[in-house]
């Protein structure tokens, strides 16, 4: 396996063992970023998180076209300052109720993530979003930063610059 295979293999692992993210949004009347938190499914490289109205960030999501995901390793491992993480930067879609994708989504959406999904499948004020990655960076710590692009986050290149300068 060559060695940007592998690279690429080991942020899809990476990807894999997480089911929760920081999900970063826009609010569309004021432009101000807010993140939060929310609880996803992973299928065929593509995120589904479900999201209630009362939550900034479902209404963020029907207003616009755009998200990013943040995946990372817990404070609990290794230095907080080279912790290992995924951001993905995403396209949103709804996928409304009325849709078969919906019903088959929500299956395995609550096979995945447990019984609290039939309950909120029953709550209409909930909407399920679909993210399709754009691009992406994997970060496994200092000067070990890769860009990723493309929907299955693929191609991979190493994150060059002019490097870490000391104050004077």
């Amino acid at each position: 396996m060559a060695k940007d295979d592998a690279l690429v293999q080991e942020c899809h692992d990476f990807i894999q063992t997480h089911h929760t993210a920081v999900l970063a949004t826009t609010d569309p009347e004021t432009g101000w970023p807010e993140a939060s938190y929310a609880p996803f499914l992973l299928d065929q490289q593509r995120f589904y998180v479900y999201l209630s109205e009362l939550a900034r960030h479902t209404r963020n999501l029907l207003a616009g076209s755009h998200a990013s995901l943040l995946l990372i390793e817990p404070e609990t491992d290794d230095n907080r300052f080279t912790r290992r993480r995924v951001s993905v930067q995403a396209t949103v879609r709804e996928i409304t109720r009325q849709s078969e994708n919906w019903t088959q989504t929500m299956e395995r959406m609550q096979a995945e993530l447990g019984e609290t999904v039939a309950m909120l499948k029953t709550l209409e004020d909930f909407h399920l979003f679909e993210l399709t990655p754009v691009r992406g960076r994997f970060v496994k710590g200092f000067a070990q930063a890769f860009e990723l692009e493309g929907e299955t986050l693929s191609t991979l290149s190493h994150i060059r610059g002019p490097g870490h300068r000391k104050a004077t």
